[in-house]
């Protein structure tokens, strides 16, 4: 009974005249041919076109958009004759007739929609997308507590401003920028507060004690350090920030730069004949220690004077300059060079690192691999290695034997803000020593390492 349509489903049990409006209801339905599914291609006709440009232009994901939008449009209509034919009656029954009826004669005005139909998409579905916007935050709590917190630092940010004063860490990230758009370099992602006034010479920011030490060597003096940090003034270099930190409390910065040389240029700014096509990328981690006592405001708290952080010009603040690459030379154990100032300042440190270094030093690998995350990497000289690798190397390298290598800190620099540490190590295998530098990375809660990179007093091309 029902013939297959809409009308043969529903159950009727009281007399003659309710079967002869089910069997109305049946014809009503599947004049469109075949049941509800009579009905679907006057709202989709494009299904019903073949061999037209629309029908080979199709995709798998469009024609399972369609499938699911008729599926959402069967689902409506059953929900409703579900809801009307609960109470039962003959005007009941004629009101789903007639439902059914505009449904056929192609009102949408009561369908799903498609823009409402994506909820009804189960999540393979939506993932085929590869386009999806981001998740919003769920908990109202954390949006509140984000936004206020954001709302709380640009307040603070404007008063300050209106005060002259800028917080040490500003002023630290405003000042490196200054001296690093300085450099003759292309920098592609880097740009400087709207304020900042341009640095004509980066010798009017270094200190006349200053030094900088390099894989190449060691130069002392204004002069020498503004020699080599602009050896690269006739030759075209492009250079992308990768990441730039700040360690407040040791009012010292640590970035991670991308730079690019034409082929027959080398790191330390020798070049040969140009080979415009071909060319050579380095990273590079360099390190900076600064003297913020010509920018500090008088009992401000550390705060820094805003007009000269971003204006001033011949206020020598820059101390003492670290650059490491991606390779490692081995040095006698004498040829090390001095450490930066910073490790001695444990307290500033946090229990999260201070563990860290702890189980380094002393070689507890079970709490080491607990530090580290189901899909830690490290991006070592001999290339990327997971957590297993990582450990086990970390193993085999402290073996009892002749090769065994012995771990000493040198400096520790951290930024709390974004999570990360700068680790100098001091490896020591016989009579050779190696200089070994490790930007570790937490996650966002501070709970496990997600990434270490590696660097030393060496480079190497990409």
């Amino acid at each position: 009974e029902g013939g297959g349509g809409i009308g043969g489903r529903i159950r009727l049990e009281q007399g003659g005249h309710e079967r002869a409006m089910a069997t109305t209801t049946t014809t009503t339905a599947t004049e469109g041919g075949g049941g509800i599914g009579g009905c679907l291609p006057r709202l989709r006709p494009s299904l019903r076109r073949k061999g037209s440009k629309d029908e080979k232009r199709r995709t798998f994901r469009k024609v399972s958009a369609e499938i699911f939008y008729q599926i959402s449009v069967v689902r409506l209509l059953r929900l409703k004759l579900l809801a009307k034919g609960t109470a039962g009656g003959s005007a009941r029954l004629t009101q789903s007739a007639d439902l059914l009826e505009g449904a056929a004669a192609g009102d949408e005005g009561e369908l799903l929609p498609r823009a409402r139909s994506a909820p009804v998409l189960p999540n393979w579905h939506r993932s085929l997308s590869t386009t999806q916007a981001l998740e919003k935050i769920q908990s109202a709590g954390r949006i509140k507590a984000a936004c206020s917190a954001r709302s709380n630092g640009l307040v603070w940010k404007e008063k300050a401003a209106e005060g002259g004063a800028m917080c040490k860490r500003d002023g630290l990230r405003n000042l490196w920028k200054r001296y690093f758009l300085a450099l003759p370099l292309e920098v592609s992602n880097l740009k400087k507060h709207p304020e900042a006034e341009d640095v004509e010479d980066v010798r009017s920011l270094l200190s006349q004690e200053c030094a900088c030490h390099h894989p190449c060597g060691t130069e002392r003096g204004a002069e020498a350090v503004a020699r080599y940090l602009q050896r690269f003034r006739d030759v075209d270099v492009a250079v992308e920030l990768v990441h730039n930190y700040v360690d407040e409390d040791a009012s010292v910065t640590f970035s991670e730069y991308l730079f690019e040389l034409p082929a027959d240029c080398g790191a330390d700014g020798g070049c040969g004949k140009r080979k415009e096509k071909k060319r050579k990328r380095f990273r590079v981690c360099e390190v900076i220690s600064w003297d913020l006592s010509p920018y500090t405001l008088a009992g401000a708290g550390g705060e820094c004077d805003r007009g000269k952080i971003l204006k001033s010009r011949g206020l020598p603040t820059l101390k003492e300059v670290f650059i490491y690459g991606k390779g490692m030379n081995l040095l006698p154990n004498s040829d090390l060079p001095p450490p930066a100032e910073g490790f001695a300042r444990d307290g500033a440190l946090g229990p999260v690192v201070k563990s860290y270094i702890k189980a380094l030093l002393e070689n507890d690998y079970r709490a080491i691999f607990s530090m580290l995350c189901s899909n830690f990497r490290i991006s070592a000289f001999d290339g990327v290695k997971t957590r297993d690798s990582f450990v086990a190397w970390l193993l085999r390298t402290t073996e009892d034997t002749e090769d065994s290598v012995s771990r000493t800190i040198r400096d520790v620099f951290v930024d709390h803000k974004c999570r990360t540490a700068y680790l100098e190590l001091h490896l020591r295998c016989a009579e050779s020593s190696a200089v070994v530098v490790n930007v570790v990375q937490w996650d966002l809660r501070f709970e496990c390492i997600i990434n270490i990179r590696e660097y030393g007093a060496g480079f190497k091309s990409i």
